[in-house]
């Protein structure tokens, strides 16, 4: 009788073990946790250029650029749904695949950020090389709201100036992820406009010209696709023989604040730095993507007109002002 219980007992055993063993070759339940590969390809740029002439005519064409003939530093950045940062990514235009970016999501709603300029090199900034930095503030919570775009350098200094934005593009938008999320090609905003100057009449003594434009913005903030904190920009250039008379000739600046009214200011120094002439402009207003130029009489020697200006990659439709 104890055999038979002992044996009836070890038949259960068995029959218990053999189904765990059964059960471990079942495919897992999904733990939430599975990601999806999603490729990012910012597209290359497709520019349109011709003369703009006083009539407002334009001969143009269109032609295709490489994104690195515009962009030299790319940032990356993607936020979940409650707007922290997920992951981040830094280009330079010297890697293989500039442009294109591979990442790992899981399921959900994004917001996905795209940012990149080129760097300059101010002649005003003692030779400072000023790049398109991505900063945060606070430090701490890597929210979207913390973070924005600006050009600046260690060793750039010029009093009373925040240091010039050059070219720089932009693009934010809404991507819900899942398992048939296709690649994303993305085509970035230009966000700076570009005022330039011609100055038709610039006397042989003429060493140096100056162009401010005040109440600039400093800031780019990702997160409301708008400049912030206001500032003077300035370009300090130092005219050839050939520049003094050339009616082509323009000094210029890139512009964050548009939209807004600025003032745009024209100096005219010597070789001993003394003031020739200035004149200051006010109210203007800058589009992105658009270049206005301001043409004429700096020394009163004649009213301006408008000229025929080429301005690749930009907006054709250039916006002449006489002075």
């Amino acid at each position: 009788m104890k055999k038979l219980l002992l044996f009836g007992m070890l038949c259960s055993l068995g029959i218990v073990s053999c189904k765990k063993n059964s059960s471990s070759g079942d495919s897992q339940p999904e733990t939430g946790n599975k990601t999806y590969k999603v490729d990012f390809k910012v597209a290359d740029f497709t520019q349109q250029t011709g003369p703009v002439v006083t009539t407002n005519a334009v001969n143009s064409n269109k032609k295709t650029t490489a994104v690195q003939d515009n962009i030299t530093t790319l940032y990356y950045l993607i936020f979940d749904s409650n707007n922290k940062l997920v992951h981040q990514t830094t280009q330079k235009s010297s890697v293989t695949g500039f442009g294109s970016i591979s990442d790992s999501l899981m399921v959900g709603t994004y917001t996905v950020v795209f940012i990149g300029g080129a760097p300059t090199v101010p002649t005003n900034g003692n030779g400072a090389i000023v790049d398109l930095l991505l900063l945060e503030n606070p430090t701490t919570t890597h929210t979207l709201s913390d973070y924005y775009a600006s050009y600046t350098a260690s060793n750039y200094t010029s009093p009373g100036s925040i240091a010039p934005w050059s070219d720089t593009f932009f693009k934010s938008y809404q991507l819900q992820v899942s398992a048939s999320t296709t690649t994303q090609n993305v085509t970035l905003n230009r966000i700076v406009g570009k005022v330039s100057v011609h100055v038709k009449d610039l006397p042989t003594e003429a060493t140096t010209l100056r162009l401010m434009v005040i109440n600039d913005k400093r800031k780019f903030y990702l997160d409301q696709n708008k400049p912030d904190e206001t500032g003077s920009s300035t370009i300090i250039h130092t005219l050839t023989a050939a520049e003094k008379t050339d009616q082509n000739f323009k000094i210029s600046d890139f512009v964050l604040n548009t939209g807004a009214p600025l003032t745009v200011t024209i100096t005219c120094y010597n070789q001993s730095g003394s003031v020739l002439a200035s004149k200051a402009i006010t109210n203007v207003v800058l589009t992105a993507n658009q270049e206005t130029l301001f043409s004429g009489s700096l020394f009163g020697n004649g009213a301006g007109s408008g000229y025929n200006v080429t301005t690749p990659d930009w907006d054709p439709s250039t916006i002449n002002i006489s002075f």
